[in-house]
């Protein structure tokens, strides 16, 4: 089932997409990517998938829109889909760290704890810093009682309670 966090973690990895100017402001990114946004949002998860996959038609090389697809299939417990487009998105953009907290996530829920801790391990050495998410996440549940869990946050000096 999807986390907690989840829907605050789709909204991180797309923020500051507006730029601003004299004037009205300037959607940088596509529409679709900010309609993806909006719903994801809103929690309707499949309209959000719906504009994502028109933002990845439209740039297929835009990190954030493989990254905020999978995020969204999470929610809605598609995990083949979630994990492909993920690791799309880490293709793109391999220092990502919310490309690659997300790939945790994903692993961690499909059982495949080597692959989330390898993951959580490089989200935490690009800079993910989200204490609720690794405290808290469901999606984490798998993992959070490895001993390895335990290690990778000390060898980051990332301490939770």
């Amino acid at each position: 089932m999807n986390g907690t966090i989840g829907k605050g973690i789709i909204l991180a990895v797309s923020a500051g997409l507006l730029l601003s100017g004299c004037g009205p402001q300037v959607i940088k990114e596509s529409d679709h990517l900010q309609q993806c946004l909006f719903y994801a949002n809103q929690g309707d998860f499949q309209n959000a998938i719906r504009e994502c996959e028109q933002a990845v038609q439209e740039d297929p090389y835009s990190a954030e829109a493989h990254t905020n697809l999978g995020v969204a299939y999470i929610q809605v417990g598609k995990n083949n889909k979630a994990l492909d487009s993920l690791k799309k998105g880490a293709e793109l953009n391999p220092r990502d760290p919310m490309v690659q907290y997300n790939l945790a996530a994903i692993y961690s829920l499909m059982n495949q704890n080597d692959r989330s801790l390898e993951a959580l391990d490089h989200a935490l050495e690009n800079g993910f810093n989200n204490a609720d998410a690794l405290r808290f996440d469901r999606d984490l549940d798998n993992v959070r009682g490895e001993p390895e869990f335990r290690a990778i946050l000390e060898r980051h000096k990332f301490f939770i309670q």
